[in-house]
């Protein structure tokens, strides 16, 4: 082939199907490159400005290891300049984020108190004691990684959280304070609690209706009252084998729960324990159990069976249409199964000695 050919042959490989000159490939990637740069930048900008914002590392005074509500700083400079022009604003720029620093050891009481801009919260392993209330009313927290150090839930401390997903109880906690979760009714899901726990305190977890699964530890010595009361949706719950009782009203209205079996170590059931448990369907009390108290299954309108200790007397009959008196001996029945559904056919168990009730 000729050299003027050849010319002509790379000059027509170099022009697009239209005829016009193709554009060598590096320059096709730096226009690629430049297009995404100019993507890229906006949102790092909007990190860096969001970062500068609303994370805020708080500041520790030399000779302070505990953090109270006087040390935290609620906007950035930047954020309070805003607000000085603009006040209308100023929910929206102060501080989300907040990382304790190494060398705390205790956050103070209600330290965080309706803190409704906190999202989340870094606590080092440094810290061994939260106080009472000290995340009461914090609305939007979401995240929370508790330190291993501390070796209790005091009181109320993340009450009305209502924007906790999970929360994961390290090991080495033995108290779960009253109230310390109650109410966060939104986004909790699930609760790890290790094995170490032994006493969960009154209304521990009540009105977390969104709560779907709980595991008991094994060492639990007491379930106060209305621990898991509300826990509209909590389909099961095992009772360990170190507890000796259920205390009143612990699993009240827990409108999925499908089943239930008191294990032998059990000697009281608290009055109301199971009150308005409507999808319960079967209960299996060991003969161990020797107090029920009032209304222990008052509105359990699924249930199909109840099997109450022998020891409680001999066998009754409830009538399929009448829950007032039983047919054996007409003992008052219905003082522990009030509406009573047809489907039910028999109760084992009678009442015979007035510590039955207590």
């Amino acid at each position: 082939m000729s050299r003027e050919k050849k010319q002509h042959s790379g000059l027509a490989d170099a022009r697009e199907n239209d005829g016009t000159p193709r554009e060598p490939f590096v320059a096709k990637l730096k226009a690629a490159g430049v297009i995404l740069l100019l993507f890229l930048i906006p949102s790092l900008l909007y990190q860096a400005f969001t970062r500068y914002m609303y994370f805020c590392t708080i500041p520790l005074p030399a000779g302070t290891t505990v953090v109270d509500r006087t040390m935290i700083p609620q906007a950035s400079s930047l954020g309070k300049y805003i607000t000085g022009k603009f006040p209308r604003l100023q929910p929206y720029l102060e501080y989300r984020h907040y990382v304790i620093p190494n060398g705390a050891t205790e956050i103070a009481k209600s330290a965080f108190f309706f803190n409704k801009n906190l999202e989340s919260v870094r606590i080092p392993d440094s810290v061994t004691k939260i106080a009472e209330k000290a995340f009461l009313g914090c609305e939007n927290l979401k995240r929370v990684d508790l330190p291993a150090g501390i070796t209790e839930i005091a009181p109320e401390t993340f009450r009305v959280c209502r924007s906790l997903t999970g929360i994961t109880i390290p090991d080495g906690v033995k108290t779960i304070g009253r109230g310390a979760f109650g109410a966060c009714a939104r986004q909790l899901h699930e609760v790890f609690i290790p094995d170490t726990v032994e006493t969960i305190e009154d209304h521990a977890f009540g009105d977390c209706v969104n709560l779907r699964h709980v595991r008991l530890p094994a060492g639990l010595k007491k379930l106060g009252r209305e621990a898991f009361s509300e826990c509209r949706n909590l389909p099961e719950i095992e009772i360990p084998a170190g507890l000796d009782q259920i205390e009143r009203s612990a699993f009240s209205y827990c409108a999925a729960l499908t089943r239930i079996r008191v294990p032998a170590n059990i000697k009281r059931i608290g009055g109301s324990a199971f009150f308005g448990c409507k999808a319960l369907r079967e209960a299996e009390i060991a003969d161990e159990v020797g107090q029920m108290g009032i209304f222990a299954f008052f509105g359990c309108t699924s249930r199909e069976e109840i099997r109450l200790p022998a020891a409680m007397g001999r066998p009754l009959t409830i009538p399929r249409r009448r829950s007032g008196t039983s047919s054996a001996g007409g003992a008052p029945a219905y003082r522990y199964i009030r509406n009573t559904p047809s489907r039910l056919s028999s109760v084992v168990g009678n009442r015979r000695k007035p510590p039955f009730f207590s």
